[in-house]
């Protein structure tokens, strides 16, 4: 994200602020005061912003681009990454004193190919997903298939076993998942991805699409019939171009 666009993600801007500020904007830091604020990929942030972030979590204040006076923030910051921080440190593009400041706790999510009782699980989770998103009548996965989940080593993780799921969806005529649904899917992988994803994007947003109007656009009631979060939910809807221009959304 460009250095801009994150001081005015982070800390809100004025009105008036700069061309375009029609109106005050609360930005992130503020809006997570008394709660938590998650920073994704924290690796990928710029050395400029990490200052930036290494000072509002020193200060416990931030101040709106347009204004002089800090507004004081109380939070706690999740940061999340699946690159080596440390490595970065000696690499130079990560602050060593940012990192420490952060890593008060840490907690290290193992790879899915060691965590083999979650596959079950999340491969349920994601099937129940699929199954809505392409209007299908699966309900379950055979035995047999469970059973080929178990036996990979996903390296890709979550990913890779959504997007197993959501291909076996796609390929299956019942309402059992079964081994072979599997098999087929991931053998068309190659010769038609393209297609594949396409045909699946049209599906998610025509999901999505049925999720909110069938809600009256109201986020947190779709976002529970996806079985998605309300942050997901957001970013599925500027995927897809899914317009707000005349609804009413409400949280």
């Amino acid at each position: 994200m460009p250095a801009s666009l994150l001081q005015s993600e982070l800390f809100g801007h004025e009105k008036g602020a700069f061309t375009g500020a029609e109106e005050r904007r609360v930005g992130k830091l503020e809006a997570a005061d008394k709660g938590v604020l998650l920073l994704d990929e924290i690796a990928d942030l710029s050395l400029e912003g990490q200052a930036t972030l290494l000072r509002v979590l020193e200060d416990k204040a931030v101040t709106p681009l347009g204004s002089t006076r800090p507004k004081q923030v109380d939070i706690r910051v999740v940061a999340s990454t699946n690159i080596d921080l440390e490595e970065r440190i000696r690499a130079g593009k990560f602050r060593h004193d940012l990192y420490f400041r952060l890593a008060v706790l840490r907690i290290h999510a193992p790879p899915l190919r060691e965590r083999d009782d979650d596959i079950e699980l999340l491969a349920q989770h994601f099937l129940r997903i699929a199954a809505e998103m392409h209007n299908t009548r699966v309900e379950e996965l055979s035995t047999q298939a469970l059973a080929l989940l178990s036996g990979y080593d996903f390296p890709g993780n979550l990913r890779e076993l959504r997007s197993w799921i959501n291909r076996a969806v796609l390929a299956c005529s019942g309402r059992v998942l079964r081994e072979a649904d599997l098999k087929k899917a991931v053998a068309r992988r190659a010769e038609s991805s393209i297609c594949l994803s396409a045909t699946v994007d049209d599906a998610e947003k025509a999901a999505l699409e049925r999720a909110l109007a069938r809600h009256l656009w109201n986020v947190t009631d779709a976002a529970k019939s996806l079985g998605v979060s309300r942050a997901t939910l957001y970013r599925m809807m500027k995927r897809h171009g899914v317009s707000r221009a005349g609804r009413q959304i409400e949280d």
